[in-house]
């Protein structure tokens, strides 16, 4: 009886698509950023903080933070680590416009 539950559990899975990866996903598209959150891209990408992109840049933490979630959807990314590895694998490199 277990094995029967095994079998079943592997043809479902593997007749299942596997999620892509972000690095298999096409590059986004930059020339969709505004010049503001490139500028907060590349201060994220230097290892500051939020408050510290506030303090730097002396715009709202709710700015910073609305910023930061365009980048997310506009770069595809899942989390700030993943706007970091795009910067510096080059994609947010000069202005592509």
């Amino acid at each position: 009886m277990t094995h029967d539950r095994r079998s079943a559990r592997r043809s479902t899975s593997a007749g299942s698509p596997r999620r892509s990866s972000w690095r298999s996903r096409p590059a986004p598209d930059l020339r969709l950023l505004i010049d503001r959150e490139t500028e907060i891209l590349l201060l994220i990408a230097r290892g500051l903080a939020n408050q510290e992109v506030v303090d730097t840049l002396a715009i709202s933490i709710k700015t910073v933070r609305t910023h930061i979630g365009n980048l997310l959807a506009k770069l595809l990314a899942r989390d700030r680590a993943q706007l970091v590895a795009a910067c510096e694998s080059g994609l947010a490199g000069p202005r592509h416009r």
